[in-house]
């Protein structure tokens, strides 16, 4: 037994997904580490592993821009490549022209394989003008030409206006019934290259279904036109449309049309120039056009098995990784029955849940639970993780649709597989099709099904190897962990680490990013305390809601968050109507709800309530809850519904409503009744509750309120185990709470107080995640107890929710007070030369207006882009004109120009629409590219240096120079110093700034105290200017601007005057002086 005099520490962590509140406490070495003091207290702040809104569950990798952006560049340059190899093979055939006079530039003649990177792109910089050139006179020649032919054959004006428009398509649409000249020809074969039309790569067909929905109405919508119209060829068919009124460009084309219309084209051509279209010509000319590469086989991004070492993982659409899944969910389903019985499946549910499966595909709970003669009051474990149905053998189900459910049953397991496998090796839908055909006997519409089949491209965590040797042991009902420990054995322990090691290292399968950051940055933290302070004897933790739900799940809160917000508005409009309340307080809007959910009617007695029963001065129905308060503490609306005062007090009291009722059962059912006509979500979940026959032990409550086994708490708990190894294995070290009480502990304690938040919690302030990780450290059985225990005696003792709760020791309030105060928050800095490094707009060369001297630029935004304030900036008069009377006829919303746009009178009286405009900007960009010819500005700073110089009567003074994230890599990559500190004869380098990093300053306040970066920018004039936000102050941008003194701007010289001096803030918020960085 421990010594009950020996002194151990406790560590408290609130992890989020952008925040790590810890709390290190001092505990006596009895038994239950009784809590005794604070050690220290502290909040590290950091950027969230992914971006966008990770409360409506729409977020989205860090990368996923920047990976976009490459696909982008590499398509364009595979695309210029393959251009410029169908315009060298139309040229040696004397299909398209030369130039008389090729441009001669460095490098130019000097064989390939000679050339450096920058001479091999000048050359392709270089081949690509001269052919825009040739192609540009090339045009220009043969509009000219149909223009005068269209002209002798009487056309209207309007006709012969749109032959620059439609150019290439009255050549390809010619060129199956005339004789073309060469260089016609040639164009018209040039421009089924630069528009070959979409190919379904089944390998990369879209993510969903409506995605691929979409391609393939754009491409019907095409052909019906076709076939009204009488157009043969896609060609043909857009030479007929008025690209004026109808847009030829952005619809979705199929590749198999321009495959079709180049052979239609050769077969009419060929007899006019046999010399110049051989056999040879079409077949490496077809190839140059339509060839798409395969995808590339990224098999070193596979996963090794967790038991077979060296094994890759087996791809999820295998039909063993589909039943493995299947039977995994099966065997480890369990049902809490209406009396809070849990059990398992019987054999016979499981047989029919499986057969289910393995047919039908996914299935939700209230199917399965109908298919197993299920009420719906029962309830699968797995809905309180958000899941909403059992995922089925989706690779069967697939197929089955397309052999037939009598066919699939007759093939033999070995075909099954075969047919799979090729699903997943074979990428041109054409070649599968045909092999269906040909292989497994499939009509020619059910092969072009099954072409069209795209399986799961996910992978399992096991080989095929591991599954197949599991497989056996968990057809017969054995759980998946309990097979692997039969099969593989017991993992062995691993010895206890000295410092948790990095994430990658420790938990190679985790593919959350928003996890994986979180996890990064408690690893410094606690690493940090271990070293300062050795391991705690118990680490609690809690996860913030934005870690512990699935992106779903929080989609699906979020929802419910507005219906609700809009139910409690119209909830108080009815309470100020009915009953004067102008101002109604949080409890009366929850009365009114619950008022409306029963239907004006007492569950319990069938009383009707009326609005003065509940509102009035002698209220004569209480809001009560469900499960009694102290032996769940759960305060929840689920929880609560509407009593009769005497009912409460006298029956009903501080039992579950089957306890109090269940002996009579006539009412029981009446009250359960009642409940099953209540209105709203909520209504299924209260009448599970009401149908409660047995709750939890206290002692099994308090245990399941520090048993959080969702994902991201379990890989939490995993990871910090690893500094105990096997002790952690035999007795709990780590626990991860469910969350709930932390608020309770906040509130009895007082705690609210602290950062000045009044009687409720605020998020104002980053060093609220601290005090609730205190509250997460004392958070142990016997806290939850205690809660328990006062919940019972509140009633007794007159006090609405706890009865008054003990301190956990004597200064409690006080220790709190002045850790939480002492703490400076620790910000994540990261200066990575990164990211977008400028704006993917570009502008025109700057331009000076004469009157005013001052520069500006012009740029091309699309009209539904405007806002009415950018509307005035159009160069234009007479477009402005046109799209200010639009935008008035139209409400002012931008939006409607898309399907209704402005419009221009031309000449020969036709409405031209405007689509694009030009817009006047007041910026500076700088050229980027060869000669700087493509104009941009700067996305974002990397940093700001700060240099002193001799300033006026011998007092220096600060200047700044800022330097860009382009500039930044400019630097890099010419491997100069990314920060210069040599600025030059009488320039002192001082230190350099970015965004996130701390100053000490004096504040408006005349006040030393701690300043983050939030922004450095540049005007126009070239002033320098930083903004500071305190350090605990975590109020968003949106905020801040509002309010007078939120924001803290310097300039470098008036930052020397606050004397400013730049620090370094450990993961523990300790203050480090920084030097000349």
């Amino acid at each position: 037994m421990a010594d009950p005099g020996l002194l151990k520490y406790v560590l408290g962590l609130d992890i989020g997904a952008n925040s790590i509140g810890w709390a290190l406490l001092t505990a006596r070495g009895d038994e239950r580490l009784t809590p005794t003091g604070i050690v220290q207290t502290g909040v590290r702040i950091f950027e969230a592993g992914v971006e966008g809104d990770l409360e409506r569950g729409r977020e989205e990798s860090r990368g996923i821009q920047r990976r976009l952006a490459r696909q982008a560049r590499r398509r364009l340059d595979r695309t210029a490549r393959r251009l410029a190899k169908v315009f060298g093979l139309l040229q040696d055939a004397g299909l398209l022209p030369r130039a008389d006079t090729p441009a001669s530039l460095p490098g130019v003649g000097v064989p390939r394989e000679h050339m450096t990177a920058r001479e091999r792109r000048d050359e392709r910089l270089r081949a690509s003008a001269e052919r825009d050139a040739l192609l540009a006179q090339l045009d220009r020649e043969l509009v000219a030409q149909c223009q005068d032919g269209l002209r002798a054959a009487g056309a209207s004006q309007g006709e012969i206006w749109l032959v620059p428009h439609r150019l290439p398509y009255l050549l390809r649409a010619r060129a199956l019934d005339n004789k073309l000249p060469a260089h016609q020809l040639g164009r018209a074969l040039y421009h089924l290259a630069q528009r070959r039309g979409f190919l379904s790569n089944r390998k990369a067909a879209p993510k969903k279904d409506e995605d691929q929905g979409v391609v393939d109405q754009g491409i019907q919508k095409i052909v019906a036109g076709m076939r009204e119209t009488g157009a043969r060829t896609l060609g043909e068919y857009f030479s007929r449309l008025d690209p004026t009124g109808e847009r030829i460009r952005g619809r979705w084309t199929s590749r198999a049309m321009y495959q079709d219309e180049f052979d239609a084209i050769w077969a009419a051509q060929a007899p006019h120039h046999p010399e110049i279209l051989t056999a040879d010509l079409r077949k490496r000319l077809k190839r140059a056009i339509f060839y798409q590469r395969p995808l590339k086989v990224q098999k070193e991004l596979i996963g090794e098995c967790e038991f077979e070492k060296g094994r890759k993982r087996a791809p999820m659409a295998l039909l063993v990784a589909q039943r493995f899944r299947l039977l995994q969910q099966v065997n480890n389903t369990r049902i809490l029955t209406p009396d809070a019985v849990e059990r398992g499946l019987t054999a016979e549910e499981a047989g029919k849940l499986i057969d289910a499966l393995d047919t039908l595909g996914d299935i939700t709970f209230k199917k399965a639970k109908r298919l197993l003669g299920l009420s719906q009051q029962h309830v699968f474990k797995f809905e309180s993780g958000g899941e909403d149905k059992f995922i089925g053998n989706r690779t069967a189900t697939k197929l089955i649709r397309v052999f037939g459910l009598d066919r699939w049953k007759t093939l033999k397991p070995s075909d099954r597989d075969r047919i799979v496998d090729d699903l997943l090796t074979i990428q041109k839908p054409e070649t599968l099709a045909r092999r269906a055909q040909r292989v497994w006997g499939l009509s020619p519409e059910a092969a072009r099904e099954l072409a069209r089949t795209s399986l799961e491209d996910t992978h399992c965590r096991l080989s095929r190897l591991a599954i197949k040797n599991l497989l056996p042991l968990m057809e017969t009902g054995m759980p998946y962990m309990t097979a692997a420990r039969q099969v593989y054995g017991e993992k062995p322990a691993e010895p206890p680490r000295d410092s948790l090691p990095a994430v990658s290292e420790a938990l190679p399968a985790l593919r959350n990013p928003a996890v994986h950051r979180a996890l990064t940055e408690l690893r410094k933290v606690v690493n940090a305390i271990v070293r300062t302070y050795g391991k705690p004897a118990a680490i609690r933790i809690e996860l913030a809601r934005d870690l512990r739900k699935s992106p779903k799940q929080r989609e699906q809160t979020w929802k419910k968050n507005r219906d609700n917000e809009a139910l409690r508005k119209d909830a108080a409009e009815k309470l100020f109507r009915e009953m004067g309340i102008q101002n109604p307080k949080r409890s009366d809007i929850e009365k009114m709800l619950l008022l409306q959910e029963c239907g004006c009617m007492c569950p319990y007695t069938g009383k009707h309530i009326s609005m003065r029963d509940l509102f009035g001065d002698a209220p004569q129905f209480d809001v009560e809850h469900i499960v009694p308060f102290s032996r769940s503490l759960d305060d929840s609306f689920l929880n609560k519904t509407l009593c009769e005062v005497a009912e409460n007090r006298n029956v009903k009291g501080n039992r579950t409503p089957w306890e109090a009722y269940g002996h009579d059962l006539v009412r029981w059912n009446q009250i359960l009744q009642r409940v099953s006509h209540f209105q709203g979500s909520a209504q299924r979940e209260k009448l599970r509750r009401f149908q409660l026959q047995t709750i939890e032990s206290p002692e099994q409550f308090a245990s399941s309120q520090l048993n959080d086994t969702r994902y991201a708490a379990v890989e939490a708990m995993d990871f910090l185990k690893l500094l105990y190894g096997e002790e952690a294995q035999r007795k709990v070290i780590v626990q991860a709470a469910r969350g709930g009480t932390t608020r309770f502990l906040r509130e009895e304690f007082g705690l609210n107080q602290i950062l000045g938040d009044g009687g409720e919690k605020s998020r104002d302030d980053h060093r609220h995640h601290a005090v609730d990780a205190i509250c997460v450290a004392l958070t142990d059985p016997a806290t939850v107890k205690m809660l328990s225990d006062a919940a019972a005696r509140a009633l007794s003792e007159g006090r609405r929710r706890f009865a008054s709760v003990p301190f956990p020791w004597g200064r409690f309030l006080d220790d709190v007070r002045a850790s939480i105060q002492g703490i400076n928050v620790s910000f994540r800095v990261s200066r990575k030369v990164g990211g977008a490094l400028h704006e993917a707009t570009f502008y025109s060369p700057p331009k000076k207006d004469p009157k005013t001297g001052q520069e500006h630029v012009h740029v091309r935004k699309p009209v539904t882009a405007l806002s009415e304030q950018r509307v005035g900036n159009i160069v234009d008069p007479v477009v402005r004109a046109a799209v200010q009377a639009k935008l008035k006829e139209v409400g002012g919303d931008v939006r409607k120009l898309a399907d209704n746009p402005p419009t221009l009178r031309a000449k020969d009286g036709r409405e031209i629409p405007i689509r694009k405009v030009r817009l006047r900007e007041s910026i500076t960009p700088f050229g980027i590219g060869q000669g700087g010819a493509r104009q941009v500005v700067t996305d974002t700073n990397h940093h700001v240096e700060i240099v002193q110089v001799p300033g006026k009567a011998g007092q220096p003074k600060w200047e700044g120079c800022v330097v860009s994230q382009y500039e930044a890599l400019r630097r890099l990559r010419a491997k100069e110093p990314v920060v210069r500190r040599d600025h030059g004869n009488g320039r002192t380098f001082v230190f350099s700034l970015a965004l996130g990093e701390t100053v000490q300053m004096k504040g408006d306040d005349g006040q030393l105290a701690l300043f983050k970066v939030a922004g450095v920018s540049q005007t126009g004039r070239g002033q320098i200017m930083l903004e500071f936000r305190r350090n605990a102050d975590a109020r968003p941008a949106t905020v801040l601007r509002k309010i007078k003194g939120g924001r803290v701007f310097r300039t470098p010289d008036s930052l020397r005057s606050a004397m400013g001096t730049k620090v370094l803030l450990t993961p523990l918020g300790e203050l480090r002086r920084v030097g000349r960085d």
